[in-house]
């Protein structure tokens, strides 16, 4: 058996290169048959690793998966060296065959079943053993090279000698040959191309289809990377890319002739679209001069988008620059966006409202007509009313509060064109009495030049400066000096009053300004 074991080692050198892969597979679920043709070989108690002149071998049987198979076979070869006057033999077998890599067209393969052997001295039962390697031809046919050993029991029922040094004897069949199948292999699946879009708007469906050879075997599986994360099955799918970016499409298919994957690139980018105003509306389009009136606008377009408020009332426009959507801290493109406004007119007229969005791409605009009409006359007393007007220590500067104040005396004012107003200051009682007597005259005249600021006219006015108040300070209003006496009092009046007395009175008026 010595010269068995050389061919095994003989057979496993020559299958180092069966790793390369190949689309082609041989067939599951068929009848095959097999024949080959090569030398024999003996170790007997005659022989001893005999080199026998021929062998033939053949084989029918059935394949249950791509790589198990069953059979039944016989070799009939020529064995002059293991029994001189017996010298043809025929070996009868049930063969049960394993192919490593039945996906790969070469691959080793090995042999294993029962045996019977007719023609030696005697018959003989043993096991068969061998291995091989395949290499597949076309989708029904292969050829081979095989070396198999069969181990002939009793030790005499070859060449009825026992005196040797194993307890069985061998042959063997050392040769090539060729296999055939009923039915051919399956057609490995061929992908042609991947039809889809090759640019395609961020946040858009794109329609992605895999096109496969015409005549390849079925069932065909088909699994999609979309070169995003996500995945997909069939032969077709819908995608819409979040972000925008090169990504690589792959398709891989299997059935079971074999497996075939195909590319694509799809370059995503951002979409553009001109500034469009959806709608625009106003809470209410029938107001009064002083009436907040509130805008709504709805708008669409490529960031960044800017808007301009238009008032048609000869006031400078309102303007919001440069409108954007944020996805996950990234700036995107194309955005759907709301914007409002707020206003009050002035006069009573009929006023167009319009807006404008604009883009890089476009602008667009859109109007609403608002009617305005005269505010109702507030019910005002035009009797005698009261305002205190504070001053800081040592200052005849009005404060902002104090602005804000003297213009609803102005507007009294001017609702009531037959007062006067008498204007009253006064000074504490910190510094010389000459000093804060020029320091409440200051202060009663800075009250006048700002009321006439607001076209209020000179003859209106009585202005009166009182000097330092020399009542006592209330609690409250102890600082540096005292602030309620730091002051001017401005007092509507019909007829011309009397001059204030140097007190602390509160004669603020209880109507609100």
């Amino acid at each position: 058996m010595r010269a068995f074991a050389h061919s095994v080692l003989f057979l496993l050198f020559l299958m180092l290169p069966a790793v390369a892969t190949a689309q082609v597979i041989r067939a599951p679920h068929t009848a095959y048959a097999r024949l080959g043709v090569g030398t024999s070989v003996s170790e007997t108690d005659i022989s001893t690793y005999a080199i026998e002149p021929y062998s033939f071998n053949g084989e029918m049987g059935y394949t249950l998966t791509q790589g198990l198979s069953v059979g039944l076979g016989g070799t009939f070869a020529n064995y002059p060296k293991a029994n001189v006057q017996n010298t043809e033999m025929l070996t009868l077998q049930a063969i049960g065959r394993w192919i490593l890599f039945p996906r790969q067209s070469l691959s080793p393969y090995f042999n294993a079943g029962p045996n019977v052997t007719l023609g030696g001295d005697n018959p003989a039962t043993g096991v068969t053993f061998g291995l091989g390697l395949d290499y597949v031809v076309t989708r029904h046919a292969s050829v081979f090279v095989e070396a198999t050993a069969y181990a002939t029991m009793p030790d005499n029922a070859i060449d009825s000698r026992t005196d040797g040094r194993a307890r069985f004897d061998g042959l063997g069949f050392w040769g090539v040959g060729v296999r055939s199948t009923l039915n051919a292999a399956p057609k490995p699946v061929d992908l042609l191309r991947i039809e889809g879009p090759d640019v395609i708007d961020r946040g858009t469906d794109g329609q992605f289809t895999v096109h496969t050879a015409p005549d390849v075997d079925r069932p065909v599986r088909y699994t999609w990377t979309m070169g995003d994360g996500t995945t997909a099955q069939g032969l077709a799918t819908t995608h819409a890319y979040p972000l925008e970016g090169a990504y690589t499409v792959t398709v891989v298919a299997h059935n079971d002739g074999g497996t075939d994957r195909i590319h694509k690139t799809v370059t995503v980018r951002e979409p553009t679209a001109p500034a469009r105003i959806l709608a625009l509306s106003a809470d209410t389009t029938t107001v009064r001069t002083g009436e907040l009136v509130q805008f709504q606008a709805a708008l669409h377009g490529t960031a960044p988008l800017s808007v301009q408020w238009n008032f048609g009332d000869g006031t400078e426009p309102v303007t919001e620059r440069g409108l954007h959507h944020y996805n996950a801290d990234r700036y995107i493109g194309t955005m759907r966006s709301e914007t409002g406004q707020g206003y009050a007119f002035q006069s009573p007229g009929t006023y167009t409202v319009t807006l404008t969005a604009e883009n890089a791409l476009g602008q667009s605009t859109k109007d609403v007509v608002i009617e305005v009409g005269p505010a109702p006359q507030p019910a005002l007393a035009c009797g005698p009313l009261q305002q205190k007007v504070l001053f800081a220590f040592d200052s005849a500067q009005l404060t902002e509060a104090s602005r804000d104040l003297l213009q609803q005396v102005a507007g009294a004012l001017k609702v009531c064109p037959q007062t006067m107003l008498r204007v009253d200051g006064f000074a504490d009682a910190v510094g010389s009495t000459d000093y804060n007597a020029a320091l409440s005259q200051r202060r009663a005249q800075t009250v006048r030049t700002f009321l006439r600021s607001l076209g209020i006219s000179d003859a209106r006015f009585i202005v009166h400066g009182h000097g330092e108040v020399d009542a006592a300070c209330p609690a409250e209003g102890r600082d540096r000096g005292c602030r309620p006496h730091r002051r001017v009092e401005a007092v509507l009046t019909v007829d011309e009053a009397p001059p204030l007395a140097n007190d602390t009175n509160d004669r603020t008026s209880n109507i609100q300004w």
